[in-house]
């Protein structure tokens, strides 16, 4: 893009910009306003991408000094299964060590009595929600079901 102006003291003659007084008369380009600008967020950018580099070496220091646990999280690794839950209320794994057995049998009566059927539940909810056939399937043997009784 060229930039057109009057020279000073012609009048009215356009200056194209490649005469002797081209370079006094010029204004400054878009890169030379933008210049601090550009120039702080290339800074601020660095900043953060350091900040990350260090919060994951500190990220990648704890893990290490922790204990080996294995961790689920509901993103990567989806919900429990009925038969996890079922695992995990046999095997007592909630309890360290040697306790009082009623923390045994209260763990297990709530994995048996409420962890289990709701997880069975929530299984059953989120078949029928991921496919919208599944749901309408659902909804009109629910219609005919209402409509019977």
């Amino acid at each position: 893009m060229t930039h057109v102006s009057l020279r000073e003291g012609t009048g009215d003659r356009p200056d194209d910009g490649s005469g002797p007084g081209a370079r006094a008369n010029a204004r400054p380009t878009r890169a030379r306003t933008r210049g601090p600008i550009v120039a702080h967020a290339a800074a601020v950018t660095e900043r953060v991408r350091q900040a990350r580099s260090r919060r994951r070496a500190a990220m990648t220091a704890a893990e290490q000094a922790a204990p080996a646990v294995e961790s689920r999280t509901l993103w990567r690794d989806g919900p429990a299964s009925p038969a996890d839950v079922v695992a995990y209320t046999r095997s007592g794994a909630w309890i360290p060590g040697e306790q009082a057995p009623i923390l045994e049998f209260l763990g297990k009566a709530y994995g048996w009595l409420l962890a289990l059927p709701v997880t069975v539940a929530g299984a059953a909810a989120l078949w029928v929600l991921q496919r919208p056939s599944r749901l309408g399937l659902v909804a009109v043997l629910a219609l005919v079901l209402w409509a019977t009784w």
